[in-house]
């Protein structure tokens, strides 16, 4: 599924150059020896870093769709076209992203697919409206991204309300939960769908936070993100505590309470393991 979403960004793309091509001023576009129109596509994601295995999957993806609407013939408008390639690395780092989106704005690049993170497609993206380029990302959720009105701004994803909101309502209704802890790593990704699911949850399960600020790490010491807990309501006299979710979470992490003091921002609460 995923692979297959890729694969059809630059038709989406295309359809797009179409519908915002006569506002976007640009210059004469470049032609190969045959003269078929040359359209750059830039691809924005982390290639370095501890993402850079999901951007360079996103990269292999468009490469790969490209060269298959390359060998098939791909037309705009009746005229054929050519897709060429410029994939540049965010390092998931917004700044870094308002950077390479400018680098795409100069260059005169037709669209964009990217970013892959919310957090670098948000400041991107204003860069992007500003020039009139198109851009659609393959996996940012934020639901703000589509909400600034941006004319240019696409998404093939759902955004965290309707993720969190399916999400949260299976693990009550479904699922049956008892007891959810919530994690994640406070990027505007994982905290906006860890919200969203806690909204669900809570609405779905009449749940009540337990902990808001529980710190949680994972084997080897790296420091997994702020954590929420999430216990029925006392009313329901289920005998959940919050130091029984904790014992379960860090036995899920192969964690005894003495190693995770070790390594958390703040003590995690006493637990007999």
């Amino acid at each position: 599924m995923y692979s297959t979403r890729l694969a059809l960004i630059p038709v989406l793309l295309a359809s797009a150059l179409v519908v915002t091509g006569c506002s976007k001023s640009e210059p004469a576009p470049k032609t190969t020896a045959d003269g078929k129109r040359i359209i750059v596509i830039g691809h924005a994601a982390p290639l370095t870093g501890a993402q850079a295995h999901i951007g360079k999957d996103n990269e292999n993806g468009v490469r790969l769709a490209i060269e298959d609407l390359n060998r098939e013939g791909f037309t705009i408008a009746g005229k054929p076209v050519v897709f060429e390639l410029d994939s540049q690395d965010d390092q998931a780092d917004p700044r870094m992203a308002t950077t390479v989106a400018q680098k795409f704005v100069d260059d005169g690049l037709d669209a964009v697919i990217g970013h892959l993170n919310s957090g670098t497609t948000m400041p991107a993206s204003r860069v992007y409206n500003q020039a009139g380029l198109v851009e659609v990302s393959p996996s940012a959720t934020t639901p703000k991204y589509t909400q600034q009105g941006f004319g240019n701004a696409f998404r093939v994803m759902a955004n965290d309300v309707q993720q969190g909101k399916v999400l949260g309502h299976f693990a009550v209704t479904d699922l049956k939960a008892q007891k959810i802890a919530i994690i994640d790593d406070r990027t505007a990704y994982g905290q906006g769908i860890a919200d969203e699911f806690e909204k669900a949850a809570v609405a779905a399960g009449r749940f009540t936070t337990a902990d808001p600020e529980l710190a949680l790490a994972v084997a080897g010491g790296v420091l997994l993100g702020m954590g929420t807990l999430l216990q029925r309501d006392p009313s329901r006299d289920d005998g959940l505590t919050a130091d029984a979710v904790t014992e379960d979470l860090l036995r899920m992490f192969g964690m005894s309470a003495r190693d995770a003091h070790k390594v958390c921002s703040r003590p995690l609460p006493d637990v007999n393991l």
